[in-house]
């Protein structure tokens, strides 16, 4: 996990790999990661509307896995979060 980074992490399960040079990082958010699960280098996740990925997943290098609110300033919306889900392998 050699220059690998982590903000705000929630849950990473058992047996998981994350390779150097991936950045995980909740955004104020959520992230949970299952058991036996790669995140493979240059991965970018960030969760500040939640991810979740599953057991036995592998994330392959340079993935981009984003997920976002989206403030609505104008009258009458409201914010709009909504989660990424990977389901297990």
């Amino acid at each position: 996990m050699l220059h690998s980074k982590f903000y705000c992490f929630n849950g990473i399960g058992k047996r998981c790999r994350v390779f150097r040079f991936a950045v995980i990082d909740a955004r104020g958010g959520s992230i949970g990661i299952g058991d036996d699960t790669w995140i493979e280098p240059f991965s970018l996740i960030f969760g500040q509307a939640g991810v979740k990925i599953g057991s036995g997943c592998s994330i392959a290098p340079g993935v981009h896995i984003l997920s976002y609110g989206h403030p609505w300033p104008t009258v009458g919306m409201k914010e709009s979060r909504k989660g990424i889900r990977i389901g297990n392998d």
